[in-house]
């Protein structure tokens, strides 16, 4: 499904290891996409992008141990170069909505 879908961008939630797996030893992936590092256990984010892209990670307060990765992908319009950034995160669950409204601020 993410391989027909050609997006440019795919952002991954809830992430396992058994996919993560799969996605590193794809060659297609390898060859196509720039994907985030970070590192987690049980679970996590993913981001790949098709652009050459500088991906850092910030950490929110969370029970749940939440972050945010953003890549910054340059691209130049006309003689400026500009900067897209493009958020991955997953928000505090457990009907837990003024943590996940002071995350997204």
């Amino acid at each position: 499904m993410l391989r027909e879908s050609e997006a440019d961008i795919i952002c991954l939630q809830e992430v396992t290891s058994i996919l993560l797996q799969q996605i590193l030893q794809s060659s297609y992936f390898q060859s196509n996409y720039f994907l985030s590092g970070n590192g987690f256990q049980g679970y996590g984010l993913l981001t790949l992008s098709r652009f050459p892209v500088r991906f850092f990670e910030e950490r929110f307060i969370s029970t749940m141990g939440r972050s945010v990765i953003i890549a910054e992908i340059p691209f130049a319009q006309g003689e400026d170069e500009k900067v897209i950034l493009v958020g991955n995160t997953h928000l505090e669950s457990a009907q837990n909505q003024e943590a996940r409204e002071f995350q997204l601020k």
